[in-house]
C-alpha cells in the first residue's frame, strides 16, 4: 500500500518591514520571492531590490540559497 505523502503546514506567518530591514542591516542573510500572479505584475512591476520574481507555474522553484537564509515569500 503506498503511503501517503506529508502536507505542509499551512500555518500563516507574517514579518513587518522593519523587521526584515533590522535583520538585513545586520548582515543577516534575507531571500525576497516576488510570488505575484502575472496580472498583478502588470499593474505593478515594481518589486523589492534584489528580489527573485517567481512566474507561474514556477512556484514550485525553490531558489539556491543556503539553508540559514531567511526567505520572505511576498505576493502584494
Amino acid at each position: 500500500m503506498a503511503r501517503e505523502p506529508k502536507v505542509a503546514r499551512r500555518d500563516t506567518l507574517s514579518v513587518s518591514v522593519a523587521a526584515c530591514r533590522v535583520r538585513m542591516q545586520t548582515g543577516e542573510p534575507v531571500v525576497f520571492l516576488d510570488v505575484r500572479k502575472d496580472e498583478d505584475w502588470v499593474a505593478s512591476p515594481i518589486q523589492i531590490a534584489g528580489s527573485l520574481r517567481i512566474v507561474g507555474n514556477d512556484r514550485a522553484f525553490l531558489p539556491p540559497c543556503h539553508k540559514h537564509n531567511y526567505i520572505v515569500v511576498y505576493c502584494a
